[in-house]
């Protein structure tokens, strides 16, 4: 089908030609109505009113559509559900996500608690004073600027540096010995201060109590 310059179609000038004929005269059908005497933009206009009409009904229609309503909400709970961990505003964990999430938040959280329990054997652990053995919980490290003189209470030979002060401990004893709400039951406690010269403390801790004290060195 020929055009003008300007991109109108104009009339096929073979009339022989059925095919450009036919083709006009459907182009002809969509742009006017001769039977009706209506252009295609009277038809757009009137469907516009049309729709303008019953959108409201529509629209109404739809949100009380429960089933509609279902598959909508269905669709869109699904699109926005991820399986994987992103970083991702319009997305949500999905459960099995948000429980695998949840065990190795756990993991950490006992790992951490464990962590806590052994600490003891690498950093000092600060009791500020020294009264018996129910103040060692662990395994490791201790420090107290002041020891009381309920440390001797039980003990056969006693600590008689206890007033010295600025002491630092290590405890010695098996997993289990020591426990975070009652102390040590069975251990070794070895006491040396930087006011000592040339000696050290071993206190020997038998039911939570220290039994005996010796000093090494003079």
């Amino acid at each position: 089908m020929a055009t003008y310059p300007t991109g109108w179609l104009r009339l096929p000038t073979d009339a022989k030609d059925f095919k450009e004929r036919f083709a006009w005269s459907h182009v002809k059908a969509i742009f006017y109505d001769k039977a009706k005497n209506i252009l295609l933009k009277d038809k757009l206009d009137a469907m516009d009113k049309l729709i303008s009409d019953h959108a409201d009904a529509i629209v109404n229609k739809l949100m009380t559509n429960d089933a509609f309503n279902t598959a909508i909400a269905d669709y869109v709970t699904k699109a926005m559900m991820s399986s994987t961990q992103v970083n991702d505003a319009n997305h949500v964990p999905t459960s099995s996500l948000a429980y695998a999430m949840q065990q190795a938040i756990t993991a950490n959280a006992n790992a951490i608690t464990q962590l806590n329990s052994e600490i003891g054997y690498i950093q000092n652990y600060d009791i500020d004073t020294l009264s018996s053995p129910s103040q060692l919980t662990h395994s490791g490290y201790y420090q107290f600027v002041n020891c009381s003189s309920t440390v001797n209470d039980n003990a056969s030979t006693k600590f008689t540096d206890y007033q010295i002060g600025d002491f630092v401990g290590l405890l010695i004893t098996r997993n289990g010995y020591a426990t975070s709400d009652a102390g040590c039951q069975w251990g070794t406690f070895i006491i040396t201060s930087p006011r000592f010269t040339n000696k050290f403390w071993i206190g020997r801790i038998w039911g939570y109590k220290f039994v005996n004290f010796i000093k090494i060195g003079s």
